[in-house]
């Protein structure tokens, strides 16, 4: 199996369950919440799904149960607003509303800005779509849909992922309450 791992959507929790039961590079290389680096990965965190069928080679990735989590896009950009701020990576003051909108100004050489680094600023689609737009992974699952999809990969692969590890970094407001409609927007272009 092979588990193309977006930023945001659980993919730090599911590589560590992963990890567990397979290893090397089913796991992820650092850990947020230790700030430990875990191992050195053949693979680095987030490749997308094209760099992984060129590097396995067609026929291998064909032959994979491969599969990825998609999560809703407002909440997916909330959570690495939130991400950044833990890891201490954008500024202190920054509010999440300015980050939105930076958005809308490609910035690749400022620490705040989500061109920083590609895996901030790519889409979902991005991430599982060859040049044609054709899906390269055989199974999507529902970030939202969470405790269903890890029921349907526990059977499918014959695994146990009943301790699934979940990433701390929640938020008791929703969302939705971050964003007016100028903001939105953008995240929905």
């Amino acid at each position: 199996l092979w588990f193309v791992d977006i930023p945001r959507t659980g993919s730090t929790s599911l590589k560590k369950s992963l990890g567990d039961i397979y290893g090397g590079e089913y796991r992820k290389g650092w850990e947020r919440e230790t700030d430990k680096k875990i191992r050195s990965n053949f693979f680095s965190d987030h490749k997308d799904a094209r760099y992984m069928k060129k590097s396995l080679s067609p026929k291998i990735w064909d032959e994979l149960f491969s599969f990825s989590i998609v999560r809703n896009p407002w909440d997916r950009f909330l959570s690495l607003y939130r991400f950044r701020q833990a890891c201490r990576e954008i500024d202190k003051g920054l509010d999440f509303k300015s980050y939105v909108l930076s958005l809308k100004n490609v910035r690749y050489r400022d620490k705040n800005s989500p061109f920083c680094a590609p895996h901030y600023h790519m889409s979902m689609s991005d991430f599982l779509l060859d040049n044609s737009n054709n899906l390269l992974v055989k199974k999507v699952f529902l970030f939202e849909e969470r405790s269903s999809f890890i029921d349907e990969l526990s059977e499918t692969m014959n695994l146990n992922l009943a301790d699934f590890h979940k990433e701390k970094l929640s938020c008791d407001k929703s969302y939705k309450e971050f964003y007016d409609d100028e903001s939105s927007s953008v995240i929905n272009d």
